[in-house]
């Protein structure tokens, strides 16, 4: 028979080699339970690098307003054609010399959902500083879901109408319009929408052109669009909130013309 010591030693190797076994096993599961929560945290906050790579007819109608002040922009989204339950923004913008920008997030729960963001920066005492002389730049928002996650990136033109302009163009030069009733404006936004209602009469062949102002949109306009095909049949429409008008137009160089139209919130060029 074994003596005492003997079976005390094979005791303590025994207790020793399930202990070391234990932490082993442990190690592991805690390993294996940090790489999945890793996994499940990366893919909320996965890096969508490709930018503009789903089709126009799936982006949703976003619309870029300013407020009375001038002061504020109202980001809001109007129809979302991709479900996704939020939509990140980064808004990068030129005041004088100096490039700003500015980032939120709205919840995509319903629709039209909309924020209001500051042009400039408030301490945590509540005094504001308002970026001057802003005239717009880019933004670049990101949708997230559970199946779908893209991002988007457009230019926005900010005008100041200080001089009682009656003409403006977007920020990339192939958006006109003339109205007298946008010099009743103090200020405008021209966006190279990501998007548009629903689809209208006819195949789409240029940006849509989101138009908002400081004041109520009324009155008629001269509206010019440049458009990505030299083809016969190219017409001007425009979206009224609830229908697409087309209007009669006219084509000189891939610049299409349409005259005394009413002064809407959305215009882009079709073809036959």
């Amino acid at each position: 028979m074994m003596n005492k010591q003997k079976i005390a030693l094979i005791v303590v190797i025994s207790l020793l080699v399930l202990v070391l076994g234990g932490v082993i096993v442990w190690k592991n599961f805690s390993t294996l339970f940090d790489k999945k929560s890793s996994s499940t945290e990366s893919k909320k906050k996965v890096s969508i690098e490709q930018v503009n790579v789903i089709p126009v007819n799936e982006r949703p109608y976003l619309q870029l307003s300013p407020t009375g002040d001038g002061r504020n922009l109202i980001v809001l989204i109007k129809e979302l054609k991709k479900p996704a339950e939020t939509m990140e923004y980064l808004l990068e913008y030129q005041t004088g010399s100096l490039l700003q920008g500015v980032q939120g997030e709205i919840a995509l729960t319903k629709i039209p959902a909309q924020t209001e963001q500051l042009l400039g920066s408030c301490s945590a005492g509540g005094k504001c500083t308002y970026h001057e002389d802003v005239a717009g730049g880019k933004i670049e928002t990101t949708y997230r879901g559970e199946i779908n996650n893209y991002k988007l990136r457009q230019e926005w033109r900010f005008i100041t109408n200080s001089q009682k302009e009656s003409t403006v163009a977007s920020r990339d030069g192939k958006f006109q319009v003339t109205s007298q009733e946008l010099a009743k404006q103090k200020f405008i936004i021209i966006l190279n929408s990501p998007g548009y209602p629903q689809e209208p009469v006819g195949r789409i062949v240029s940006d849509p052109y989101s138009l908002a102002v400081s004041q109520t949109l009324s009155g008629t306009a001269d509206v010019s669009i440049r458009s990505s095909e030299e083809t016969e049949g190219l017409t001007i429409q425009g979206w009224n909130g609830t229908e697409w008008q087309s209007f009669d137009s006219t084509t000189t160089d891939k610049v299409v013309t349409a005259k005394n139209v009413p002064l809407l919130e959305l215009y882009l060029v079709t073809t036959q």
